[in-house]
């Protein structure tokens, strides 16, 4: 995943993925800072983009099928999910993923 902070952040930033099955139910996820451990909270400078990779841990068992991995930010500790620019959503639909028996 790529971000760029428009400012600096001011409050600590979670990035979910989550992997939906095709009714929308939550299958995996995984929550990590913006940047892992690369950059600490309150240390992105304004205008500065950074990527970092993001997995998600598939869980043993998992049924062939096709799922949707989406991806948000919340605010720590509030849980509060930050809004995609310029939509009414909280998440970005970034794929799918096909499990093969």
């Amino acid at each position: 995943l790529t971000w760029e902070a428009k400012v600096k952040p001011t409050n600590r930033h979670v990035v979910f993925a989550h992997l939906l099955s095709s009714d929308g139910e939550l299958v995996a996820q995984q929550d990590d800072a913006p940047v892992g451990s690369l950059v600490p909270d309150g240390a992105w400078p304004a205008a500065a983009t950074l990527s970092y990779p993001l997995s998600i841990q598939l869980p043993a068992g998992l049924a062939t099928g096709r799922y949707r991995v989406v991806v948000g930010v919340y605010m720590w500790p509030s849980l509060e999910k930050l809004q995609v620019f310029d939509s009414v959503r909280d998440v970005v639909e970034i794929g799918e993923i096909e499990v093969l028996p």
